[in-house]
């Protein structure tokens, strides 16, 4: 979601689909259309929340499983990694906004 959603429709192949999961806000879709992308958006919880929608998760979590078996999920990671002693700082990087994708913490 936010700035990454529109990096990845600029790092997204021609033609390329774009996974977001739970990002709730408001994009100029203009390059999505001029690079002819597809894009899927996944609420997980509004789902889980209502009882007539939870049918619904299974299927489009083995998809996003089947994708990621079949290696065409590329999560953008930054480069940055912190040791799990180290989450505060971690928490002050992603809060700073320079990170380019999902930061990671290791043991």
């Amino acid at each position: 979601g936010g700035d990454n959603l529109d990096a990845s429709f600029q790092a997204a192949r021609f033609a390329g689909t774009i996974v977001n999961i739970a990002a709730r806000s408001t994009h100029d879709l203009t390059p999505m259309h001029s690079r002819g992308l597809t894009l899927h958006v996944v609420f997980l919880v509004g789902q889980v929340a209502n009882p007539l929608n939870r049918h619904s998760i299974k299927p489009r979590l083995e998809k996003l499983s089947e994708l990621a078996e079949n290696g065409e999920l590329q999560p953008l990671i930054d480069q940055q990694h912190f040791e799990i002693e180290d989450v505060a700082d971690a928490h002050a990087y992603l809060e700073s906004g320079e990170p380019i994708g999902k930061v990671v913490l290791t043991r």
